[in-house]
C-alpha cells in the first residue's frame, strides 16, 4: 500500500515533489485497516503540464527495483530521464522515495542515481514505533559502494555487497537472494504496484483470455459485470479455435512450461471473446471485431479493476477517462472508495480531464474529497510542478470542479490560447477570405 512519494529531476519535475496518500483526521474512514491513508487520488492539469510524468516515475520506481540486477550488467548504463531544459540538471542525482505498508508493517525507501551508478540507497522498517535502519547505501570518499547494515539485517551482508554492482539496486541483489528482511518491499513494490496505460488497453485482452484457464471465475465475474454496465450485452464466453494459431501452436507445445500454461497461452493467442446481445429472434453471440471501442474498453477496466481489488494492489492508470463514459468513469473510481467493493484497501492513483468527479463537494455530488485531488502545471521554463488542491485550502462544501474548471487553482490551459487562435482566425479571414 502507497502511502508518500517523493522524487526530484525526473523528466519534466525538477525540483524535489512530494506526493501523499494520507488522510487529515476527520477525513479517516474506520472502516479502513488503515483509516489514514486514501484509496483513490487523481491527477488533474493540462496538456503536456506532466500528470503523466509523475505516473511514471512511480512506474521507474517499481521497474528499477525490479530488474536492476537481473537485466544489467556492469557496463550498463542507467536510463533515468532526467529533466533536460536546464543546463545542470542532466549531472545532478535523480532521486526517490517511497513510503508505503507490506504486511502491516510501514517501510521508507529511497535512492539516488546517475546515468552510471547508485549514489545513495536507504531501507527503514517501522516494526515499532521507533524506526529500524535495516540498511544504508554510500559511496565512499574515492567513490567506491560501501553499505551499513543494523543488526536488523538478518543474513549473508558481505557476500550481497560483493554482488552489487554500481549500477544495481543493493534492494534488487538481496530480493535475488532470497532475503526475507527485503521481500516484503520487494513484492510490494514490483508486484505491489500496477501501471495500465489506458491507450493501450485491448493489450489486456489477452490476459482476460488466459483467465479462461488460469482463473476460469473471473471470467464468471466479468461476464456478470457486464450485465450491468448498461451497454446491451448480457454476458461474455471465450472461445477457443486452434485453426487460428496455425505454427504457433507448435511452438507453444515445445516450450518447457506446465501443461496449465501452455493451455492459457494457447487460449490467449488461439480464442476470441464473444459478447451476448438480445436480438429480435432471441439471443445473438458476437465476435469482438463487432463490439465498438466503449465496450471492449469497459471490459478491460471491469478486469483489471478486479484485479487490484482481490489483491489489494496499487493500480496507477494514465488518462482513466480516455474510453470510459462519464457515468461508467464515476463507478470505476467509486468502487476503490466504497469498503464494501475494496475490503482489501486497494489504491487507485490516475490521470483525468474528466471535472464531474469533483463538481460539488464529496458530500453534494462529487465522487472524491479535498484530499485525493492533485494539480500538476507548468513554469515558465518548463518544469512541472505538484500541488495539493488543500493547500489552497478549500472549504468542505466547496465546489472544487468548479473553481478548477474556471483556473482558480491555474492547472487548466490559459485563457489567452482561445484568444490568440481567434485572432489568428480574425487575421487569415481578413486576408484572403479563407482560413
Amino acid at each position: 500500500m502507497l502511502v508518500n512519494f517523493s522524487f526530484k529531476n525526473f523528466m519534466s519535475f525538477r525540483e524535489t515533489q512530494q506526493f501523499s496518500m494520507q488522510r487529515d483526521m476527520e477525513a479517516r474512514n474506520p472502516n479502513w485497516q488503515n483509516p489514514d491513508i486514501v484509496t483513490a487520488a487523481a491527477f488533474y492539469g493540462s496538456n503536456a503540464s506532466g500528470k503523466s510524468n509523475f505516473l511514471k516515475a512511480l512506474e521507474f520506481v517499481s521497474n528499477f527495483v525490479k530488474s536492476s540486477f537481473r537485466d544489467g550488467d556492469s557496463a550498463g548504463r542507467i536510463f533515468r530521464n532526467p529533466f533536460l531544459l536546464d543546463k545542470d540538471s542532466e549531472s545532478q542525482d535523480t532521486e526517490f522515495l517511497i513510503e508505503l505498508i507490506s504486511r502491516n508493517v510501514r517501510y521508507v525507501y529511497s535512492f539516488a542515481i546517475n546515468s552510471n551508478k547508485v549514489t545513495f540507497e536507504e531501507l527503514v522498517a517501522y516494526y515499532s514505533a521507533q524506526p529500524t535502519k535495516l540498511f544504508v547505501r554510500r559511496l565512499d570518499d574515492e567513490g567506491e559502494l560501501e553499505i551499513t547494515f543494523s543488526s536488523a539485517f538478518s543474513g549473508p551482508k558481505k557476500q550481497l555487497e560483493k554482488m552489487t554492482r554500481p549500477n544495481a539496486l543493493f534492494l534488487s541483489v538481496a530480493a535475488a537472494a532470497g532475503s526475507k528482511v527485503v521481500d516484503p518491499v520487494f513484492q510490494e513494490i514490483t508486484s505491489g504496484i500496477f501501471c495500465f496505460d489506458s491507450s493501450t488497453y485491448r493489450s489486456e485482452l489477452g490476459a482476460i483470455k488466459r483467465a479462461a484457464v488460469m482463473h476460469p471465475a473471473k471470467v464468471d465475474a466479468l461476464s456478470n459485470l457486464i450485465k450491468y454496465a448498461d451497454m446491451g450485452v448480457k454476458g461474455i464466453e471465450i472461445r477457443r479455435d486452434d485453426s487460428i494459431l496455425g505454427p504457433l501452436g507448435g511452438s507453444i507445445d515445445s516450450l518447457q512450461e506446465d501443461p496449465e500454461v501452455k493451455s492459457a497461452l494457447k487460449m490467449q493467442y488461439g480464442s476470441d471473446i464473444f459478447f451476448l446481445h438480445q436480438g429480435e429472434e432471441g439471443d445473438v453471440w458476437l465476435p469482438s471485431a463487432s463490439e465498438s471501442d466503449g465496450t471492449i474498453a469497459s471490459l478491460v477496466f471491469f478486469s483489471i479493476a478486479l484485479d487490484a481489488l482481490l489483491w489489494g494492489k496499487t493500480l496507477l492508470v494514465d488518462e482513466l477517462d480516455r474510453s470510459l463514459h462519464p457515468v461508467l468513469l464515476k463507478d470505476f473510481v467509486a468502487l476503490f472508495t466504497d469498503p464494501v467493493t475494496n475490503p482489501n484497501q486497494a489504491q487507485l492513483v490516475f490521470t483525468t480531464h474528466d471535472a464531474s468527479l469533483i463538481l460539488g463537494s464529496q458530500a453534494n455530488g462529487a465522487t472524491l474529497d479535498r484530499d485525493q485531488i492533485w494539480l500538476v502545471q507548468k513554469d515558465e521554463y518548463g518544469a512541472s510542478e505538484l500541488v495539493a488542491v488543500t493547500e489552497y485550502s478549500p472549504r468542505s462544501n466547496e465546489n472544487i470542479g468548479r473553481n478548477y474548471l474556471n483556473g482558480v487553482y491555474r492547472a487548466v490551459p490559459s485563457l489567452s490560447f482561445h484568444e490568440q487562435f481567434a485572432h489568428y482566425v480574425i487575421q487569415q479571414k481578413a486576408g484572403d477570405g479563407n482560413v
